[in-house]
């Protein structure tokens, strides 16, 4: 769009995309289908003129003739001159003295141009894009640049003392990361081992967690982000426990719904949001979840061990409890008026299939291990998929002949 030889800055587009956004909410006020289905055309219409309008407004490199270089938005350009706006301010340039004018790549788009230029043993303009990577904040190019010095001189001082600061300062973040590594794994080991009994007939999230920090003796901090939130839902909890603080831990986030993570000065509490962005600022990844062999899954049922003392609870209840405390996954193939039924059961550092047994005794279901799904149905459903040299009821031994 120009208008005496001048273009205009992306103010008067945006300007003109605005007011037609308004027009199209006034006229679907209209009483009238006519209008308002005109508006829906329209509306389609309106994202792909919004992108126009902003597509033009890209970074510009322009190189003048004597070697200097401007990166910015053209705002006003003429016949004779243009008017840039920089970092640094407005700058206008006369386009006589410009010698190339190009769309701005990305750093590392530059970088590559510049090194594709770069002739076969040509050490002196290695050293001279190392030099550039290096104040752009492309350490890793530079380095990589630096590495080209080598391979055609092995004594150049330079490239040795950058190469040898690199290696250094690798060996340090390891190291560093190895002791924060350590560290967070010595307090998760003390809250794992660290047995807590609790009895709160009503209390907030936060006070839960104090009660953590003292008796564990790991200091916990519960973020700007989880207080806000917290505040606003009016999160309370009834919370009986007699597990490790661990386990109590996952427990009391899970019903707030917040998350957790154990840092090498203590556990941060936060929103889900906050701890993520916790985990990209330490530069630690998500672990991915790992489905479990069928072997591995045998191994949970008759290994793991678990302390429970549940009272009148829905089978529904119980059925969730045991998803989140086990890396199993549970399948209920059976009516929906049996997860209304009422559990009453106490039981202390058992296996967890001795648990299971205990739990669905009573309520006429039996269970079985399908990889690492627990299937749950009726007896008779059980019995009538189970293989037979798995049958819980043995056959009967013969009878011993008198002498």
């Amino acid at each position: 769009m120009k208008r005496r030889g001048l273009r205009f800055s992306h103010k008067a587009y945006e300007n003109l995309a605005w007011n037609f956004a308004r027009l199209c909410y006034v006229v679907s006020l209209s009483r009238y289908k006519k209008e308002s289905a005109m508006l829906r055309r329209v509306l389609i219409l309106l994202p792909f003129l919004l992108m126009l309008c902003l597509s033009g407004f890209a970074d510009e490199l322009i190189r003048l003739k004597d070697g200097t270089e401007y990166r910015g938005q053209i705002i006003i350009e003429s016949p004779a001159r243009i008017v840039l706006k920089t970092s640094k301010g407005k700058v206008t340039i006369e386009k006589a003295l410009i010698k190339e004018r190009r769309k701005a790549l990305s750093t590392a788009e530059e970088f590559q141009a510049r090194a594709s230029k770069i002739r076969e043993g040509d050490a002196e303009a290695w050293r001279g894009l190392a030099r550039w990577s290096k104040a752009q904040g492309l350490s890793e190019e530079a380095l990589d640049c630096y590495k080209k010095i080598l391979e055609q001189r092995p004594d150049d001082a330079e490239a040795k003392k950058a190469v040898a600061a690199a290696k250094a300062e690798e060996a340090k973040a390891e190291e560093a990361e190895s002791a924060d590594e350590t560290a967070r794994r010595q307090l998760k080991e003390t809250l794992e081992d660290t047995q807590v009994h609790f009895d709160f007939a009503r209390a907030n999230i936060p006070t839960i967690i104090n009660a953590l920090a003292s008796a564990t003796g790991v200091a916990f901090k519960v973020d700007k982000s989880a207080m806000k939130d917290l505040k606003k839902r009016r999160v309370s909890l009834r919370y009986k426990s007699d597990h490790t603080a661990y386990r109590c831990l996952m427990d009391v986030t899970k019903h707030a719904k917040l998350d957790f993570f154990i840092t090498k000065q203590g556990v941060v509490v936060g929103t889900r949001s906050s701890i993520n962005r916790l985990r990209k600022k330490l530069g630690i990844k998500k672990k991915k979840i790992r489905i479990l062999s069928a072997s591995e899954a045998l191994k949970v049922m008759d290994t793991s061990k678990h302390t429970l003392r549940c009272t009148k609870k829905k089978f529904s209840s119980v059925l969730t409890y045991f998803r989140r405390a086990t890396p199993l996954k549970y399948f209920f193939d059976g009516p929906k008026e049996d997860l209304e039924k009422l559990v009453t059961f106490d039981v202390y550092q058992r296996p967890l299939r001795s648990i299971l047994d205990k739990v669905f005794e009573p309520l006429g279901l039996d269970f079985m291990l399908q990889g690492n799904v627990v299937y749950i149905a009726s007896k008779e459903k059980i019995a009538a998929i189970r293989p037979k040299d798995l049958k819980k009821d043995a056959k009967k031994a013969p009878k011993k002949e008198n002498d």
